[in-house]
């Protein structure tokens, strides 16, 4: 009797001691892979198979053109992504991405078969514009090509805008024909120019606060009928000193042949009114990001 005990324990201990192997399966193949341009790489997008029996995914790729044009670059995934965003790419270049399957265990590993995507161009960066508030060139404006609306019959005619002299004045109208805001003042130039600021007096030796604007819109037009909404200040711009030249830059320079400055709010009057005025150019320096992207490349 103790010696069938002893060999049922020892067949107990051996079949206990012994390692147990799960043999690994091979990893399913990707259904696809599709790669989609973006600014300065790609979105892959891939459908996953309906048998889940992996552990992850890896992608690959190689860097053309660079440095190192053989070194392969490597992605692990999760089981559960089906998207994945690549940067660091150039438009310069077509690039191929690889994806593989894996399951592992503490030794070893297991790949399925490769699927690679289509070959895909990144979109070219945007350059990046700077611009200068503090560093303007001023447009040259004549009468001839200034509009306004509305406009007083009996004082402040439209000539007194740009005449360099702050001590006359424009005012739209307030004995008759009346309109309520918004006025404006309407460049035509004879080509495109560009436009991102405008400085102005308030008119002078008068102490009507309210009739002085408090925020201004930029309306730009191509052919002077129909008119888009490019910017528009802030709505509480300051209006108590008379003395100072009042200066507005805007987010950009604006490019158009026609221009309109809306006045879009005062102090609560129908009417506006302005000593002077003078629009220009903001400097700008241009960043080609596309270019820099590739010397770091």
């Amino acid at each position: 009797m103790k010696y069938n005990i002893g060999i049922f324990a020892l067949l107990f201990l051996a079949i206990a001691c012994k390692k147990v192997e799960i043999k690994m399966t091979k990893p399913p193949q990707l259904v696809s892979i599709e790669a989609e341009p973006r600014i300065g790489g790609t979105l892959l997008k891939w459908k996953l198979p309906s048998d889940n029996n992996y552990l992850y995914g890896q992608i690959t790729y190689k860097k053309v053109g660079s440095k190192d044009p053989d070194k392969i670059y490597k992605i692990n995934i999760s089981s559960f992504a089906d998207t994945m965003r690549i940067d660091g790419l150039i438009n310069k270049y077509e690039y191929v991405f690889n994806v593989q399957l894996f399951n592992q265990d503490k030794k070893t590993s297991i790949g399925g078969d490769i699927i690679s995507s289509n070959s895909v161009r990144p979109i070219v960066r945007p350059s990046e514009v700077t611009y200068f508030p503090n560093e303007l060139t001023k447009i040259q404006v004549t009468d001839n090509m200034v509009e306004t609306y509305t406009q007083e019959n009996s004082e402040g005619p439209k000539k007194n805008l740009f005449d360099g002299d702050k001590n006359t004045y424009w005012h739209t109208a307030w004995s008759a024909n009346t309109a309520p805001l918004p006025h404006w003042i309407q460049l035509n130039f004879p080509q495109e120019e560009e436009i991102g600021a405008i400085k102005y007096f308030f008119r002078q030796n008068n102490s009507d606060e309210a009739g002085r604007p408090k925020q201004w819109g930029i309306e730009i037009s191509s052919d002077g009928q129909q008119w888009t909404r490019v910017f528009t200040s802030k709505d509480n711009l300051s209006t108590s000193n008379v003395a100072e030249e009042q200066s507005l830059a805007f987010d950009k320079n604006y490019k158009a042949k026609f221009f309109r400055l809306m006045i879009l709010k005062n102090g609560g009057k129908s009417y506006t009114h302005l000593g002077e005025m003078n629009v220009y150019r903001m400097r700008s320096s241009i960043i080609d990001k596309e270019k820099e992207a590739e010397d770091n490349y």
